[in-house]
């Protein structure tokens, strides 16, 4: 089971990006954290740069990596991972579908079940 948490620019899943990725493979104590820059297109809403304490050129900031590269890197994290369930809060609401959302957008195909504990 992975426990995971996830960072946005809002939260608008349709126009916001994901800036931080957080998780553990409770099973094997595996940690990923992946930090990224959300796409010129994406939106930022006053909230989160509010929540974050992030100014809107640290979420643009060109030497972080990009968001399809972070997701990349989770991906494989998740595939090697013996149980890819997830846990997280408010994962039907906004977790899970915004990095389907930005999966489908890069063409990726995400490696988990849409099976998710709250």
């Amino acid at each position: 089971m992975i426990s995971l948490d996830i960072e946005t620019s809002g939260l608008d899943i349709e126009k916001c990006g994901i800036f931080q990725i957080g998780a553990l493979e409770i099973e094997s104590n595996k940690e990923f954290f992946g930090e990224a820059k959300i796409d010129d297109s994406d939106l930022i809403l006053d909230e989160a740069l509010k929540v974050t304490g992030k100014t809107e050129n640290e979420f643009r900031d060109k030497s972080k990596q990009s968001q399809r590269q972070m997701l990349e890197k989770f991906f494989n994290f998740v595939e090697n991972a013996k149980t890819k369930t997830i846990l997280c809060q408010n994962p039907q609401a906004l977790d899970i579908p915004i990095i389907a959302i930005k999966a489908k957008k890069y063409g990726l195909k995400t490696p988990f079940h849409y099976r998710a504990f709250d």
